[in-house]
Parts: C-alpha cells; structure tokens; sequence
C-alpha cells in the first residue's frame, strides 16, 4: 500500500486473557519437623509456542499456494474450523438506537488480529501478543489483515480466530496482498496466480475455493497492487475471481479499489468506470474502497 495508507482503519482492542503458570509448593511433614522443597520450572514446562514441532497458521507465495493439498498438510487438523457460522438476529428485528441508524448498512473491518504474518499458533499462545477483538455485535465481515513480500502474500486466518468470529456470526476472509514493487512486490507473483492450465482454467483460482473451504472460513480479501501489469492481466484477475464463484457461489470475494481495468495501479476513492468491472458479470461480491472517498464522489452513482 501507499506509505499514505498506512492509516487503514481496523479494529484492535487491547482487552485479552493473560496466562499465568502457577507452581505448586509443597510440604513433607514429618512427625518431627517440616522440610521445604525447592522447585523449579524444567525446560519440558515451558510453552515454545514456535517451535519446529508446534503447529503454525498458514501462509504462502503464489508457488507454494499452488502446491498445497489437504493431504500433505501436516497441520491441517490444527488449523481447521469446525465451529459452525451462528445465525446472527436479522436487523429487521432490532430496533435502532437512535434516528441516525441504518438498518442497512454493513461494517467490515480489516484487523491484523496476529502480530505477523508467519509463525502464528494455530490455536493461540500463552504469550501475549495478539489482537482480542470482542465488539463482534458491531461487524459484518471480518477480514484477517496481514500478508508480507518477506513472509508470504496470501494469508488464512488462523482457526481460532475462525472459531470466535463464527460462535458471533460473524465471516472471516483470509487475504491476498499483491504488494507494491516498493514493498518488495513482483509482477511474477500476480502472473503464477493468473496462470491457466491446458483446459484454459485457473489452478490458483480452484486452489483458492479447496483452501477456504478445507479451513472452514468465508472467502478472500483481493489486494492487488503490483505495478507493471496490464489490460490483460487485469481481465485474467477478474475471470479468476468469476471462476472461484462458479466452482462455489457460496464463497466471498471482496475486492480493493488498486487495479484498474486496463491493468493499472489507480486508486478511484469511488466506484466508477474505471474500476467497476470487477464487480460486474458475477464478478467480485463486494468492493472495498480505497480510503480516501468522500462523501460526495459516492452520492447518486449510477454504474451499470
């Protein structure tokens, strides 16, 4: 992202759950006198929550992205989500609490709910270091922010995020983040994801469909922001993302107001002809806006 944009909005509170290891000191009585023993916490005790053993939520390149498979996922029961997505009270059942409510707008918040991209527990840590988020009455959507030229650029939210968004009703989107080429971006990145197979189909795109739903989470957050790519690609980008809907409509796609139609880096801050394509022809569900739209670019469009 721009160095401008580093002020996105997200939600982290600071609230959470500190664990403590509590030693037991005991006492050997006898009939004669009582003698202290002197304990230690041993090496076995203390939790290496990344070490080579321990299980790690997942993150990839393109390249790796595409080797995946359920099978040879040595981790897969530990990043797993097997808490089904609670039915949330429809909004014509509440009552708003004051004039200025709609009961139909819809909040989403891109939340680095892990310190980084890679290493994370898959189920948590005794260490405190995370983001416990807990105003999920508020939101929507939760996409899990994160994604790193150094580490990996596509990011699955770990399952126990997974597991508190759903028991709140809430879906979760991993991320996609195609960085700038001054954050360490590269074009080669953007095209292995683009690339089709004999049958003119996309393996990323099926790839992408196997993950989510093998992890049990909602769908993807798109952020492409490589420059050097053009009309095609940027065709290619969206019949990808109208491939991962065919192969599983129940799937969201969320795309970022980056690329435009002819392939370009090109904020619009506003939904427009130059970015609406990727929203179109059951194409992207939603679009996530650059931030620096007003009010007024957004009043009465009118995009076919």
């Amino acid at each position: 992202m721009k160095k401008s944009k580093k002020f996105f909005i997200r939600i982290c509170l600071s609230t959470g759950i500190l664990a403590s290891a509590t030693l037991l000191t005991a006492c050997f009585g006898t009939s004669a006198k009582h003698v202290k023993a002197n304990y230690k916490v041993t090496a076995e005790a203390i939790p290496d929550y990344q070490s080579k053993n321990a299980p790690i939520s997942s993150y990839w390149m393109p390249d790796k992205f595409l080797e995946w498979s359920a099978q040879n996922d040595k981790d897969l029961i530990y990043n797993q989500s097997r808490v089904p997505l609670t039915k949330r009270i429809s909004p014509d059942k509440l009552s708003p609490s004051n004039q200025n409510q709609n009961k139909k707008t819809k909040i989403v918040a891109l939340s680095m709910m892990n310190s980084q991209t890679s290493g994370n527990p898959s189920r948590g840590t005794t260490k405190f270091e995370s983001y416990t988020f807990d105003y999920w009455q508020y939101i929507d959507t939760l996409v899990y922010w994160g994604g790193s030229s150094g580490e990996g650029i596509i990011v699955t939210p770990s399952a126990d995020v997974i597991d508190e968004a759903h028991s709140n009703g809430v879906p979760v989107l991993g991320t996609i983040f195609l960085p700038p080429k001054e954050y360490g971006g590269k074009v080669d990145w953007v095209k292995t994801m683009l690339k089709k197979d004999e049958q003119g189909q996309y393996p990323f795109a099926s790839q992408m469909v196997k993950v989510a739903k093998t992890y049990g989470f909602e769908g993807w957050f798109i952020n492409e922001e490589t420059q050097g790519l053009n009309a095609d690609d940027a065709a290619n980008m969206k019949a990808l993302i109208q491939q991962v809907k065919k192969e599983d409509s129940s799937l969201q796609i969320m795309w970022y107001d980056a690329m435009t139609k002819d392939g370009k880096v090109d904020w619009q801050n506003q939904l427009n002809d130059q970015n609406a394509t990727f929203v179109q022809d059951k194409a992207a569900d939603a679009m996530f806006l650059n931030f620096w739209w007003t009010q007024n670019n957004l009043a009465d469009q009118k995009i076919t």
